[in-house]
């Protein structure tokens, strides 16, 4: 994902890729030849920024000129010519529509080339209904208004013709320029222990930038002597601004890129002139694009943080709720915006309900703002740092904004038939090492079997454990919260009545939150449960104590005589026979269990590996790094034009070309669980883009192949998305199932499979109109098949026999076809392409949010 700007703020991008480009020669190149390619670039960036500036003020001009032309023509039919109003109704339409459709695009490096060729067309296609609006209405021609368009028309595109021009050169230097992979500090995507200074980081999905790197953590904004100006407007947050090492902000689309790659926690650093240091942490976060934002449904909203599980000392000011410290079971979101709620200035910032915290407000170069909240703040510090005013008047000397990855709980590796005590984990009370023992597969992390440790105990003695493994222990709370925080587990309450007879309680997808959320025990599904015996299940609640009970209207601890996850419905307690495993002494042996299940490619093995999904049977697939592969497709050795019953299984060889089967992909999605979607497509000179799906989702109706595709952030266009409005409930899904050629959508108007020689989630997405109307099809020649074809036909060359019946995929975000190619033949487009490789990959959303929303 490439920086992206609205057209007037393209200048500011052109000087950041120059300052990665000057970057590039300081540090990395190595011949003479590189530095000359480079150089070139940096100049023709400069003589592109010079001239954007009248370019877009005469865009502007057309635009109103294209107005008053319209207003005036409308007048002039009305009055004069009525037979012609149908035919010019139609044109004036289609002029409107893609004029609004144009103007509303956001250009980025990548996209100028792509966009002026858009602007050549669309002016090509004004001048030709010009043209014919005068053959039909001569007296039309007359007019003062038509003549200054076509005028202005024509300059439009000559000017257009030379950006074209330029453009077309130096995009192509871009998208070539790769920094070789190795080098020291340069071009990595994570910032490692290693780390010192600035560094330039490259993302997964293409974007780079400079930072600064403390160690493994990656700093993406500082303030420490106000030499940068942070009261900006909303474009510029968007891509960045200052220069590391100095005071700067990467840019929120940069924070959104490179949060994206793995689990991330959050830091805010906070420095007082007394020049003593806090810091707030938040263990889980992620940042939402602004890409296909929707102002009427649109949730979350532009750039929006998501934070969960704080601790630190400086205070919890991300928290816009009544106190500070707690985020009542759930976790906490809110957009990015400058808009003038909060303040007058055009100051960005997460503002919430207008917040507790504004690390972007203004410089004070000293510790007491004239107005509260307006400089550089955080509410939440838990001492009072001004004598006489609230906290929210300080101003703080230096801030940082950091993430790095978050770091793995490695659990004990457990291994069936093999009965071994570890020790989990450290108690801080004596020398004794706990807490938890292996039989076989499962980790026992509580064991009562005569009685001899009393379970009746407090808060803190249950956060951090008691007992012993040679006895009856419980392995603690906070240990439980670090192993299921980055790792998936399934949970076992094992019971042995006085008659020898075991009951069991099995759930998948178990955590434990942290102390701010009370420890809350979670799972996927608590009525989708693994039992024996009698009728029990397992309610997503916190933890509570005698001295700490968080069931507020009644005490489930003095009810039922023990500490455990309590659940209640009005007056009284609902008691399942596992909360007896902390209360009282019933059975004659009880255990609660946690077994650890392997995360698909989670180990990050490259090449064919065992998966074991939850609700399946193990099978074969290609791992790359931590990316799962569904399919893959390379030379068209095996035939993708199959049945439904050879879908469901699955075909092929992971050492070869296969697919997984839809049966092996339905089983990787139990309870809640989102994926992120990559469609990978290689054209025959190596060139690869990517569309990426950060809510991926199937079988959420009665239709179990039906597919939810949502938060697109891939290299390419979006030409998948079955919704912009960002749904991450369960209850939102969109009712397209797979489909064969033998087992089309019963409500399908067309058997797409057939038609496109291939089988597919076929539907129309988001914009399908919108991109029909962009090649003129006419309406009764657009069908609902969707513009992607992974497995479609597959040919050793890159045209296809028909429209979209091969490998195709229209979001590649350029011309597939050559120039030439397109002008012998003018139906030529990128739906006749047929790529030489395509693979599909998926891996687990992280952080994978709860449901609901709070």
């Amino acid at each position: 994902m490439f920086l992206q700007v609205r057209p007037k703020n393209i200048q500011p991008l052109l000087e950041a890729t120059t300052k990665v480009a000057k970057e590039y020669i300081t540090k990395i190149l190595g011949t003479d030849k590189d530095e000359h390619v480079v150089e070139k670039l940096i100049t023709n960036t400069n003589r592109i920024g010079k001239r954007l500036s009248p370019f877009w003020e005469q865009l502007e001009e057309w635009e109103t000129l294209r107005n008053q032309l319209l207003d005036a023509s409308y007048n002039f039919i009305e009055t004069m010519i009525e037979d012609a109003g149908e035919t010019f109704d139609s044109i004036s339409w289609l002029i409107d529509f893609q004029t609004i459709a144009y103007l509303a695009e956001r250009e980025g490096v990548t996209y100028i080339n792509d966009d002026l060729l858009k602007g050549l067309k669309i002016t090509k296609d004004y001048r030709k209904r010009l043209n014919k609006m005068f053959k039909i209405t001569p007296d039309l021609k007359q007019m003062k208004e038509a003549k200054i368009l076509k005028q202005n028309l024509s300059q439009f595109y000559k000017v257009t013709k030379k950006f074209r021009k330029l453009t077309k050169w130096i995009v192509k230097v871009i998208l070539q320029l790769m920094i070789p992979d190795g080098i020291e500090n340069m071009g990595s995507n994570n910032c490692n222990a290693e780390s010192k200074g600035v560094n330039l980081i490259r993302t997964d999905d293409g974007a780079s930038f400079l930072a600064v790197c403390d160690a493994e953590w990656l700093v993406v904004a500082q303030r420490f002597d106000g030499s940068v100006n942070f009261t900006r407007y909303y474009e510029d947050y968007s891509i960045g601004f200052g220069d590391p090492p100095s005071e700067y902000f990467i840019g929120l689309d940069n924070f959104v890129s490179a949060a994206s790659q793995d689990i991330y926690m959050l830091r805010f650093e906070l420095t007082t002139w007394e020049n003593e240091t806090r810091t707030a942490d938040y263990l889980r976060f992620d940042a939402t694009p602004l890409d296909y934002a929707d102002v009427y449904y649109y949730s979350p909203s532009w750039y929006s943080l998501r934070i969960r599980n704080f601790r630190g000392t400086a205070g919890n000011s991300l928290n816009y709720r009544v106190k500070y410290d707690y985020i009542d079971g759930r976790y906490m979101y809110v957009g990015f915006t400058n808009t003038g709620k909060c303040f007058k200035e055009e100051i960005g910032w997460w503002w919430g309900y207008c917040g507790k915290a504004n690390l972007f407000g203004r410089y004070n170069h000293g510790p007491e703002c004239d107005k509260a909240m307006d400089c550089m703040s955080w509410q939440a510090w838990p001492d009072q740092l001004l004598n006489e005013k609230d906290n929210k008047f300080y101003s703080f000397k230096a801030m940082r904004i950091m993430i790095r990855p978050l770091p793995i709980e490695a659990p004990p590796k457990c291994i069936k038939g093999v009965a071994n005590e570890f020790n989990a984990a450290q108690r801080s009370d004596n020398d004794n090492k706990l807490l938890a023992k292996c039989e076989g597969q499962w980790l026992v992390v509580a064991h009562r079997f005569d009685g001899s440790i009393d379970f009746n105990r407090t808060w803190n003695e249950y956060k951090a454990g008691f007992g012993n493994i040679s006895g009856e222990f419980f392995i603690g709370l906070q240990a439980l919260f670090r192993l299921t925080l980055r790792n998936t587990f399934m949970v076992r309450f094992e019971m042995i009545n006085n008659s020898g007879i075991m009951i069991y309680l099995e759930n998948d997808g178990f955590t434990i939150s942290d102390e701010h959320d009370r420890f809350r025990f979670s799972v996927h599904d608590f009525l989708e449960n693994r039992r024996n015996g009698s009728f029990a299940y397992m309610p997503n609640t916190r933890f509570s104590t005698w001295d700490n009970d968080n069931n507020h209207d009644i005490s489930c601890v003095q009810q039922t005589g023990g500490p455990f996850w309590h659940s209640h419905s009005a007056d009284k307690c609902d008691t399942t026979w596992p909360s007896y495993i902390f209360g009282q002494f019933k059975f004659k042996d009880m255990k609660m269990m946690i077994k650890l299940v392997k995360t698909p490619c989670g180990e990050r093995k490259s090449g064919i590996n065992d998966i074991h999904p939850l609700g399946g049977s193990s099978f074969k697939a290609k791992c790359e790094e931590n990316w799962l592969m569904v399919a893959h497709r390379f030379d068209g050795s095996v035939d993708f034009y199959r049945t439904w019953a050879e879908y469901k299984t699955g075909f092929g060889d992971p050492s070869g070309e296969y697919f997984i089967g839809l049966n092996n992909l339905l089983s990787l999605f139990t309870g809640d669980r989102n994926y992120v979607l990559r469609l990978e497509f290689t054209t025959w000179d190596g060139r690869s883009e990517t569309a990426e799906y950060y809510v991926f989702r199937l079988g959420l109706t009665q239709r179990e192949t039906a597919i939810r595709l949502e938060d697109f952030r891939g290299s390419g266009k979006d030409v998948m998305s079955s919704s912009h409005h960002y749904h991450y409930s369960q209850g939102q899904v969109d009712d397209n199932p797979f489909s064969t050629w033998d087992n089309e959508y019963e409500y399908a108007m067309t058997n797409c499979s057939a038609l496109r020689r291939g089988a597919w989630w076929w539907y129309r997405p988001e914009r399908g109109s919108e991109i029909y109307n962009e090649r003129g099809v006419d309406m009764e020649d657009q069908d609902y098949c969707g513009f992607t074809n992974p497995f479609g036909r597959y040919m050793n060359e890159s045209k296809c026999d028909i429209e979209y019946g091969c490998m195709s995929w229209l979001g590649w975000p350029g011309e597939l076809f050559s120039e030439a190619e397109r002008k012998a033949n003018k139906d030529l487009h990128n739906g006749w392409y047929s790529f030489k490789e395509m693979k599909f990959l998926i891996r687990p959303r992280e952080p994978n949010w709860p449901w609901p929303w709070p």
